[in-house]
Parts: C-alpha cells; structure tokens; sequence
C-alpha cells in the first residue's frame, strides 16, 4: 500500500472532528457515491441510484444477482374486441371470445372456423355451439382427433346405460341451472327497465306538469304584454300627435322669436341713431344757447353803458372830450362756461 499524499486541516479552516450522533451514508454500489439523492431499493433490498440501475444492463440485481422479473399477472382479454368479461376459449385452437351477451366473438369463430366445443375461462362449463347446449363430457374421434359429444351406445350393458343416464341427469341439471341463470338474469334486466321506465313516466309527468304550468303562466304573462303594448301603441299615437302639435308651436315661436330679434335690432338701431342725433341736436342747441347769452349780455351791458353815458350827459358830469377819450370794456360772463361745462358732464 503507498501513500501518494496527506492532507492535514485545522479548526481555524474548518476542520473539526467526527460527531458521535452522526451516521455516515451508505454509498452506491455502481458508482461508489453517497446515496443522497434519487435513491431506489430493489426486491433483494439493495439500494442504488436511480440513474446507475437505468444504466444497467442486466435483470438482475448488481450485487446479489438477484432476478428482477415480476410475476406474470392473469390479463385474458377477448383476442377480436378486447373485453375482459364472459370469457370462452375454443377447445380446438385455443382462441379466446367473448360470450353471446357481451359481443358474441366466441360465436363468431364458431361460425367462421366450425370449432364447436368452447370452455368457460374461470370455470368447468363446456357450451357445444352445434347443438346449442352445455356438455361437460366430451371425447376424441378417433378418425380425426375433433372433440366430440359422448353419444349414447348402443349395448345393453347396465354400467353403460347407467353411465349415459348419469350424464343425461347432469346435463338437464345443468341447463336447468342455466335457464335459471338466464331468467334470473332478464328478469333483473326487465325489472331495471321497469323502474328506468317508472322514473322516466314519473320525471316526465312532473316535467310536463311543470311545463304546463309555465305555459299557463306564459300565456297570461303574454295578454299581459298584448294588452300593455296595445295602451302603450295608443299612448304612442297620443305622444305623437301632441309631440306634432309642440313642435309646428316651436316653429311658429322660433319664427317669432326671430321676427322680434330682427324688430328689436332695427329698433336698437333706431335708438342709437335717435341717441346720436339727440346728442347732436343737445350739442347744437348749447352752442346757440350759449351765444345767444353772449349776445344778451353785450347787449346788455351796451344798454347799461347807453344808460349811464346818457345819465352823465343829463347830468353834465362828464364833458364831451372825456366821452371821446373813454372807452368800454366788455367782460364776459363765466355762468353759461359752467352750464356747458354741466351739459358735457
């Protein structure tokens, strides 16, 4: 044995040594692996990975050489339609058919290959599909080796007879216990139909009364809306002429509306043109006021003026060099100023 290398590792770089409560995992005998992960146990109770049995070759186990393959399981299906029910296998070839009351495939080989004998699978019963019956004691020709039914001898030995007698007794025991079979089973079968047909004559008389019952509901709900839609065609018709009526008064009042639309412009119009020209006229008539005024107080003051030269002059105050040398000033007035200043305001 030679050693190549050793590793050595302290607790500050993380080694320590083994816990007491730890177990260690087994490893793989295929790859030599810890069994961690996708873990299988066999039949021998081996384990292994997943993957490392996939890739084994072999059927039996890798250690133990233990055989792998599982028990063959019992799954007789009829070999034409694949049932699993009433199964009957052909004496003769070995084919395996369904019963008459499944598909009828046993019968079916009958009628194409003529192998008449047919064994129950899962039972002793033997049908013989030429004569239509059971037969439980069947030999071989000895001309052509085909499976015949036992016929009577013609001997007159008592075992013989006694033997024939018997199979007779079973044979009518057997289909007695067949027909039985048979009754029992249509009888089920006529019973089940008998309650299938009561539950329907009874789900459909309930049904049928529920129906007529919404009929009956649906009609009335109909003259109901029949007599609603006829008030409300008559209604309609009254909207109508009333919606008529409103709407030749809209047009006749939107026509009027703008008819005075029009006359209240032109008058607007007017107004502004009558305005203008009462602002005008105002204007004109505070000038000539105003100078009329202007014109009275000269006047006035000329007469005032007049008055006093000639009280002068009746009086002989003031000779007739002073009157040549005097002169008249004429002041005007500030009150019409402020009556036009008002005017303007």
């Amino acid at each position: 044995m030679f050693v190549e290398k050793i590793e050595i590792t302290s607790e500050g770089n993380g080694g320590c040594l083994p816990r007491d409560d730890l177990t260690e995992l087994p490893t793989c005998t295929v790859c030599l692996e810890r069994l961690d992960d996708s873990v299988i146990t066999i039949l021998c109770n081996h384990t292994f990975h997943v993957q490392c049995l996939q890739q084994w070759a072999d059927t039996t186990c890798p250690v133990c050489r233990h055989t792998q393959t599982p028990e063959e399981v019992d799954t007789q299906k009829c070999s034409s339609c694949g049932n699993g029910q009433d199964l009957w296998m052909c004496l003769v070839c070995g084919d395996v058919g369904c019963g008459r009351y499944v598909s009828a495939c046993a019968n079916r080989h009958f009628d194409e290959t003529g192998h008449t004998f047919a064994l129950q699978v899962g039972g002793n019963l033997v049908w013989d599909y030429a004569g239509d019956n059971f037969v439980h004691r069947i030999i071989q020709n000895a001309n052509d080796g085909k499976l015949v039914e036992v016929q009577a001898g013609k001997s007159e030995d008592d075992k013989q007879t006694d033997k024939l007698d018997n199979i007779q007794t079973e044979y009518l025991c057997m289909l007695t216990q067949q027909l039985d079979k048979q009754r029992n089973f249509f009888e089920d079968k006529l019973r089940v139909m008998e309650e299938s047909m009561t539950n329907y004559r009874n789900t459909t008389t309930n049904d049928m009364n529920v129906i007529r019952t919404e009929l009956t509901e649906t009609k009335s709900e109909c003259q109901q809306l029949k007599a609603s839609l006829d008030s409300m065609k008559q209604t309609k018709e009254s909207l109508e002429k009333k919606l008529a009526t409103a709407n030749t008064k809209l047009q006749k009042l939107q026509k009027e509306l703008q008819d005075e639309k029009e006359i209240a412009k032109l008058v607007r119009n007017d107004k502004d043109a009558l305005q203008k020209e009462k602002e005008e006229l105002i204007y004109k008539n505070n000038n000539e006021i105003k100078e009329l005024r202007e014109q009275l107080h000269d006047l006035m003051m000329h007469f005032e003026a007049q008055s006093k030269i000639q009280m002068t002059l009746d009086g002989e105050e003031v000779t007739e060099q002073e009157l040549q040398g005097s002169s008249i000033e004429v002041h005007e007035s500030t009150k019409p100023q402020h009556k036009k200043k008002n005017k303007k305001r």
